[in-house]
């Protein structure tokens, strides 16, 4: 052998190949027969569940790939070796390493988020934000008109929270960005909603302290913290105040449920490598929450971080008062607001109803999921207009050819996109017909009763306010049924005043605006201004392309308590056009 061979392969190589080689050749051969002599057997799957499975195996393919995906993923459901020792290699990488499977971000000190609650494109938050604060003002002036006072309790993403605890660099990914949770609490509260401010309550809190650190869901710190805010701005009426709870306390590990995500259980001893930590829980007894039969002075409508924790004990002790409560785990946007309407209908709501949501799902309504999307039509579908008042000015719709779809153009109904206008849509077919109404951002979709039926949907818009609007028949019965769709005022008029100057705004207040000097199509400016009630300036601004109305109707929640004392409109070419202004009040 040359000395240049030598070089290339030495004899020590081969026998240093050789052990480990053998081993390694004897493990994956002691792996397959554990797997064949006691196999952990095929997953039990049904409905969607199979049909999906059936759909990877039929689309698998050698070429790019998918096949040997498919076999990796039959093997980690399948093996019972790989079931054993995967957690803990698992738990190694993701510990030490920093690195984890599927959706989840590896922080500092072992602290894990998810990734797609973390992240958001600067188009898509915007979107959100604008989309979300509409229809939280659209089911405030709903619930409104029946006396009740909707009080929002947004809880901050666990990226924002916990911002410290993110990997190094995280922060600075073009994707995240925190100040997103900030825009929508600080929009709300320029609007005119009741909003808990939960960046007021946990200020003080380390960051983190909020959150637990191997969880999607907040920690008894941060629910104590935010439920002593809500008491201080919400107290509740001497008369509903109670003192006698029987409280249980206890400690016990706090929840860990991302180590499931990336395949580690909770109980697995690899799970130690972990910060879980403790937590205390404060549990009311049964007699001390008032039932559905009950009318309590306020009632909590709340997702998982209230269905599976103790905000609900923590508020009823902050506030000194028996409090109802309405929850689900894994509830969409508008969903447990739906819940508690159903369980009073026909009944008085109560004076007051938390609405506890994660700041995250207002991604889910921007994205426009359907299951979101029904959630929030149950709402305005179970609380009707008791009265309601044309546009006279408005327009019917075009319809399409061949029947079933009904549009307004853009430009051709006007308003500030909060639920100011409604849609009255009177619906008579045979059999049960389903239909969607379809606007810039969201679609309502229910199903029509045979017979006449009356659905009353707010006008509820993203960024761009003024789109077109189409209501579709999703059926062969809708496509039949004779539908007639008027735009209505949001809030019935009691009186419609001539607006002559500085005037007090109430809450529930809209501004019905008709042009006098209008030359023909084209975007316009409105922009209102006025002061607060604490005397300082407020402006309001809407935009609208291609106007083919010869009105617009806006909310004025912005200036609620405080004084309307300008309204200009501007053309095209930024002429001033002449407008009659009109207040319009609630009266119902």
């Amino acid at each position: 052998m040359g000395a240049m061979e030598e070089l290339v392969e030495t004899p020590q190589r081969t026998r240093g190949l050789t052990w480990p080689g053998a081993f390694f050749l004897a493990l994956l051969l002691a792996t397959a027969l554990a797997d064949q002599v006691a196999p952990l057997g095929p997953p039990r799957l049904v409905g969607q569940e199979r049909a999906r499975e059936k759909a990877l195996a039929g689309s698998a393919h050698f070429a790019d790939g998918s096949l040997a995906q498919l076999a990796e993923r039959h093997l980690r459901l399948n093996s019972r070796v790989r079931r054993r020792v995967a957690p803990y290699w698992i738990a190694f990488v993701t510990r030490y390493l920093g690195s984890a499977t599927g959706d989840v971000v590896v922080g500092r000190e072992g602290w894990l988020f998810l990734r797609d609650r973390a992240m958001i494109s600067a188009a898509e938050a915007e979107r959100s934000v604008a989309l979300m604060g509409r229809l939280c003002l659209a089911m405030d002036r709903r619930l409104s008109g029946r006396g009740t006072r909707l009080v929002w309790i947004p809880v901050p993403r666990k990226a924002t929270a916990a911002e410290a605890l993110l990997p190094e660099g995280f922060s600075l990914l073009e994707d995240f960005d925190p100040s997103v949770d900030r825009m929508l609490i600080d929009g709300l509260l320029g609007d005119g909603a009741r909003v808990v401010d939960a960046g007021r309550a946990w200020g003080e809190l380390p960051s983190g302290a909020s959150y637990l650190p191997l969880d999607t869901h907040w920690s008894d710190v941060g629910q104590a913290a935010l439920a002593a805010e809500v008491a201080r701005l919400y107290p509740a009426p001497e008369e509903a105040r109670f003192e006698g709870f029987a409280v249980t306390r206890r400690e016990e590990p706090a929840r860990a449920a991302l180590l499931d995500s990336i395949g580690i259980g909770e109980t697995y001893p690899p799970g130690a490598l972990f910060p879980k930590g403790q937590v205390e829980r404060v549990i009311l007894a049964p007699e001390d929450i008032p039932q559905a039969a009950d009318r309590p002075w306020a009632v909590l409508a709340g997702t998982s971080f209230t269905a599976d924790f103790d905000f609900h004990a923590h508020l009823s002790l902050a506030t000194a008062s028996r409090l109802g409560k309405v929850a689900m785990a894994a509830t969409p946007f508008g969903a447990s607001l739906a819940f508690v309407l159903a369980q009073y209908a026909g009944r008085p709501l109560p004076g007051t109803i938390f609405v506890e949501f994660p700041l995250h799902e207002m991604f889910m309504v921007g994205k426009g999921l359907q299951r979101v999307q029904l959630g929030i039509t149950q709402v305005f579908a179970l609380l009707p207009l008791r009265t309601a008042q044309p546009l006279e000015w408005a327009s019917p719709p075009g319809r399409a050819a061949g029947g079933g779809s009904f549009r307004y153009p853009a430009g051709r109904i006007l308003s500030s996109g909060d639920g100011a206008v409604a849609l009255q849509i009177e619906i008579e077919s045979e059999a049960p017909s389903r239909w969607e109404l379809r606007l810039d951002g969201i679609a309502f979709t229910w199903k029509a009763a045979p017979g006449r039926s009356i659905t009353y949907l707010p006008i509820v818009e993203g960024r761009e306010i003024g789109r077109a609007i189409e209501l579709v028949a999703l059926d062969p019965p809708g496509r039949l049924a004779k539908v007639h769709m008027v735009p209505v005022l949001e809030a019935p008029a009691a009186s419609a005043r001539p607006w002559r100057g500085p005037e007090r705004i109430a809450r529930d207040d809209v501004a019905q605006l008709q042009w006098i000097s209008r030359a023909g199509p084209g975007p316009i400016e409105i922009r209102a201004s006025g002061r607060t009630p604490e005397g300082d300036p407020v402006e309001a601004v809407w935009s609208f392309k291609d106007v083919q109305a010869p009105g617009a109707v806006l909310g004025l929640t912005r200036f609620r308590g405080g004084f309307l004392e300008g309204v200009s409109v501007t053309g095209p070419t930024g002429e001033e056009i002449d407008v009659d202004v009109r207040i319009v009040a609630r009266g119902d």
